[in-house]
């Protein structure tokens, strides 16, 4: 099972939320995490959020979860075909809420995220608000939470 880390004080274990929404194909909601100190690195560079970075937990999937890796824009294009809906500004949105009766996290692997930043398509936005490679969990009860 691979560890991720996540940024801020350990949440309690119920109260983790599952996903609520989309913004600019990015979920809005649930429990987010890196690999590495991708967001770290991101947050000091943009000067985002620092305070929040004195503090981290760690957490895995429980096994059999559902994870969803886009590290292609073919994965990327999959779900933008099978979860979305168009927004008020007509660009095609991913559905997070959907998308989590079939998968527990989506996951951005590699450099894709960068590549993908800007959209794929005239109709869709792309990875835009994807800021590093990351990881949302979007049904809570799949996650392990632990300090170390």
């Amino acid at each position: 099972m691979i560890k991720y880390k996540s940024y801020g004080k350990m949440p309690k274990q119920d109260g983790l939320y599952g996903v609520k929404g989309s913004f600019f194909n990015k979920p809005t909601g649930g429990l987010w995490g890196c690999r590495g100190d991708e967001w770290k690195q991101w947050c000091k560079a943009e000067g985002f959020n620092v305070e929040r970075l004195k503090h981290h937990f760690y957490f895995k999937l429980k096994q059999h979860s559902r994870i969803y890796r886009i590290r292609t824009k073919k994965d990327f294009q999959y779900i933008l075909d099978k979860y979305s809906t168009f927004n008020i500004f007509e660009f095609g949105e991913i559905n997070y809420v959907k998308m989590a009766k079939d998968y527990d996290a989506v996951e951005v692997v590699g450099d894709i995220v960068y590549k993908l930043r800007l959209g794929c398509g005239k109709d869709h936005k792309g990875l835009y608000a994807w800021d590093v490679p990351s990881i949302c969990v979007l049904n809570p009860d799949k996650v392990v939470l632990y300090v170390n």
